[in-house]
């Protein structure tokens, strides 16, 4: 590595499986490379289990849990590297190597300010969220119409084109922070997560900040990262569990970015997507003589959440303490 790395990896109840995320890179840490971990006050002890079994890693905790945001900012202040890894817990690298390679990268190009790999599914799949193009009402029509899907040169609001994965990077609009290297310059200029965003979404905005400041951000879909989160997560005994948090994060970014007759239209464009999903999916589950399916549910459950929105409402984490 032609540049120190600080890895960044902000902890909450990780302990089930920050081993999976650590070893494939402790063994790296020296001169050259860093490895912090924030933990906002995990009840499952993930903070005295890191600094117990990962002595060479530099473990800090809090006072409460103020969220993604807040937890990368606190890190970022401790972080002696030329750039920043931002890394979930539940992200793994294959090797240290692929560090080197998105360092790489901000050393061949001035003019990129952050990069991100590929996020795969535990199947191997594309995990869609990975980036993606502003949250304008214009991409927004082409997510939630499926314009994007029959028209792949048209854009929505994550990058779903096939043809783009076999490109070495992609110019987007924004990177996930689930894994995404940051030059510690920007975030010296440009100034760190927006702490207002608790969850879900504060990469986007973050995204935004840096373009205005004259930066280009990277996908590179060549290296590619497993990542376990995802908006409806399976739970016992095959249950589902339908997080909108998702969708309270986008209305909150086109409520600050938009006017409000294009809220009231992003608003009615969400809710006839999902309903559109939902009426797609349960009549093939009936053709097909099957139960309607959890994916079908949880279409169903997004358009109705739709409906709820409201401009300017916080998106809200019940249990939450210290909030900002």
């Amino acid at each position: 590595m032609s540049k120190k790395i600080s890895v960044v990896i902000v902890t909450y109840n990780s302990k089930s499986f920050i081993d999976e995320c650590l070893k494939p890179i402790v063994g790296s840490i020296g001169p050259d490379l860093e490895v912090i971990v924030w933990d906002n006050e995990s009840p499952d002890g993930s903070l005295g289990y890191v600094r117990e079994n990962y002595p060479s890693v530099l473990a800090f905790g809090e006072n409460g849990n103020r969220g993604f945001a807040a937890g990368n900012n606190a890190a970022f202040r401790h972080c002696t590297g030329d750039y920043v890894l931002l890394l979930n817990p539940d992200a793994f690298l294959e090797n240290a190597g692929q560090i080197a390679e998105m360092a790489a990268v901000l050393d061949r190009r001035a003019d990129v300010c952050a990069v991100s790999p590929m996020l795969l599914n535990a199947d191997g799949s594309h995990q869609v969220g990975d980036c993606g193009w502003r949250h304008s009402i214009a991409n927004t029509i082409g997510h939630f119409l499926f314009l994007h899907h029959l028209f792949p040169d048209i854009r929505g609001i994550y990058l779903t084109n096939a043809k783009l994965f076999s490109r070495p990077s992609v110019e987007v609009d924004w990177l996930c922070g689930a894994c995404m290297m940051v030059r510690k310059s920007t975030i010296d200029t440009v100034g760190g997560l927006d702490e207002e965003i608790f969850m879900y979404g504060e990469d986007v905005e973050w995204g935004e900040r840096m373009r205005a400041a004259g930066a280009k951000l990277l996908y590179l879909p060549g290296i590619r990262v497993t990542h376990l989160q995802g908006a409806t997560q399976k739970g016992e005994k095959g249950s589902y569990f339908i997080s909108t948090k998702w969708l309270d994060a986008l209305s909150d970014q086109i409520g600050r970015t938009q006017s409000g007759w294009q809220f009231t239209l992003f608003k009615g464009i969400a809710f006839a997507g999902m309903a559109l999903r939902f009426l797609i999916y349960s009549t093939l589950d009936l053709v097909r003589g099957r139960k309607i399916s959890a994916r079908a549910k949880a279409m169903k459950a997004y358009a109705c959440h739709a409906l709820k929105l409201r401009r300017g409402q916080a998106v809200e984490f019940p249990g939450v303490r210290n909030r900002q």
